[in-house]
């Protein structure tokens, strides 16, 4: 059967209530028309647990990896560099479409060449509006194709919203990938090389009512100020996120 290789890279406190980062990914791949002639099976890849060469060249049709509260930044834990390596492989040696989500996609900007750091502008919490990149023809491409984002539009441009919780950056990628969209605060919020890769710094996974659980549960940590919590809250109350839409350009991305 053919398979899609979702690679955790990471847990939250509220896993148990919730779900983990698994379990999100395989539920929107779900509600966004994934086929049932695909499977869904999870890599522990915070202990190098990967596809094996021969599932690689047999079943494995597509790789999501994972958000995570953990940090590429500065990290040269050898768990964080088996996954960069495993990934290089994947796009060296195979034809394999790889989808990244926030730590993901931060991950996959390393493995590509790319630099990530610590946003000196601080947290992006709750739900953003992301003004997608207009002048690139692949990435008008990508959103024309599988979503309904038609009425996302405001002074000539489109964008998407979705869920945002994170404080490092993407800020330089190969000029061989496109930049899908940009807010205020993160220039680059997504990755696109046709066919190969596909990445967000946001989480199309997440539910509205998890990600205001996740933000008072770190907030109470003490992990941002008040003004950040507030703003993210209000931000959820006020915008709808576009999961779904995302998760079927998700899904037409693996084919």
């Amino acid at each position: 059967m053919s398979t899609i290789a979702i690679l955790l890279t990471g847990t939250t406190d509220l896993d148990h209530i919730y779900g983990d980062f698994f379990d999100q990914s395989k539920t929107l791949l779900k509600q966004s028309g994934l086929s049932e002639n695909y499977d869904i099976k999870l890599y522990d890849a915070q202990n190098s647990q990967f596809p094996t060469k021969d599932e690689l060249n047999t079943i494995i049709k597509g790789i999501w990896v994972t958000g995570s509260p953990e940090t590429v930044v500065d990290n040269d834990e050898q768990w964080i560099l088996n996954n960069i390596q495993f990934l290089k492989s994947i796009f060296d040696q195979y034809d394999i479409p790889v989808v990244g989500i926030c730590f993901g996609h931060q991950l996959i900007s390393r493995a590509i060449g790319g630099k990530v750091i610590k946003n000196p502008k601080g947290w992006e919490l709750g739900i953003e509006q992301i003004k997608i990149n207009k002048s690139d023809e692949d990435v008008q491409s990508l959103f024309q194709i599988g979503t309904n984002l038609e009425d996302n539009h405001k002074n000539n441009d489109h964008y998407f919203n979705v869920v945002q919780i994170h404080s490092d950056i993407v800020i330089e990628v190969p000029s061989d990938y496109k930049i899908i969209g940009s807010t205020k605060k993160t220039n680059i919020q997504g990755i696109y090389k046709k066919n190969k890769v596909l990445t967000l710094q946001g989480h199309p996974e997440f539910t509205t009512k998890f990600i205001e659980a996740l933000i008072k549960h770190l907030y109470a940590q003490k992990i941002f100020g008040f003004d950040e919590y507030e703003a993210a809250i209000s931000s959820i109350e006020n915008l709808q996120p576009n999961g779904i839409e995302l998760g079927k350009l998700i899904v037409n991305f693996f084919g």
